[in-house]
């Protein structure tokens, strides 16, 4: 173990909190470790210091007496008073959340529109890109069609419609991609 895994374990064998092979290990540990040495030292200096200068109160004689009285005094809540104290603690945890993000995320439906805009901008780019490329294959390949100079148009506006039908129809897409796809 590194010596900052060994911190936790000098101090409870410092208060003989370990087994006897844990001890063994750390002990082991700190003869061949000043700065883990060091450490317990210093831990056991803050100890005895705090031995000497803190003093545990003392409590008087009716103190467990008094406590039981206190106990036994609280009222109990009704299942009404529980689910209203509920609520309440409910709408002070929200408004407390959200004064602590002050740049809220934007909605889902925003965030599906912008994600159909970068599609719909990827579609248009490759269109525009690779289409032209596209006609000149298919003419070299002799298979001319007519009014081939219109192809490219026509394939990115057959693209745009299918991308806005998505857009417009998501949960028929879903049914759709789910019953082509349970086949």
């Amino acid at each position: 173990m590194a010596c900052h895994e060994f911190e936790n374990y000098i101090l409870d064998c410092q208060e003989g909190r370990l087994s006897a092979k844990d001890r063994e290990s750390v002990d082991k540990h700190m003869a061949g470790c000043a700065a883990c040495h060091t450490f317990a030292r210093q831990l056991k200096q803050l100890d005895n210091a705090l031995t000497r200068t803190v003093k545990a109160p003392v409590l008087s004689a009716a103190f467990q007496a008094k406590l039981q009285q206190r106990i036994q005094a609280t009222p109990v809540m009704s299942p009404a008073e529980i689910a209203r104290r509920k609520r309440q603690m409910q709408a002070e945890y929200e408004a407390g959340l959200s004064r602590l993000s002050p740049f809220a995320l934007p909605s889902r439906k925003l965030l599906e529109g912008l994600g159909y805009a970068a599609a719909l901008a990827l579609v248009g780019f490759l269109a525009w890109r690779f289409l032209p490329q596209l006609t000149d294959a298919l003419a070299a390949l002799g298979l001319n069609v007519p009014g081939q100079e219109f192809l490219p148009s026509l394939i990115v506006s057959a693209l745009f419609v299918v991308m806005g039908l998505i857009a417009a129809f998501p949960k028929q897409v879903v049914r759709l991609r789910e019953a082509v796809f349970a086949r």
